[in-house]
């Protein structure tokens, strides 16, 4: 928003010019929005690597061991970057409070 802003001072109003994300924005349920998730996708890459959710999909994918892979993986490195990035917020929001 900021960089719109300034490239083009005519189409963003006056007052969201003036406002700064990090004031508006509730860092902790923000970074909760990020870990959250994170966490759901690990347990779905626990569950698909570890249960019998794994035959399930290799069925749904016709056995193709690869794109299992592939999706284990995905879910692995989604979960890991969101509670990465989510707990970086609340790092960083603890670190700015007065």
């Amino acid at each position: 928003i900021r960089a719109i802003s300034n490239a083009m001072p005519n189409i963003v109003p006056e007052g969201i010019r003036v406002h700064s994300l990090e004031k508006d924005l509730p860092m902790r349920s923000f970074s909760l929005t990020m870990i959250v998730p994170g966490i759901v996708m690990l347990s779905s890459g626990l569950a698909t690597t570890f249960t019998s959710l794994r035959a399930v999909t290799l069925s749904a994918v016709k056995g193709d061991t690869t794109v299992l892979a592939l999706l284990e993986w995905s879910y692995y490195l989604s979960g890991i970057v969101l509670v990465v990035l989510g707990i970086l917020v609340l790092i960083r929001q603890k670190m700015l409070k007065p």
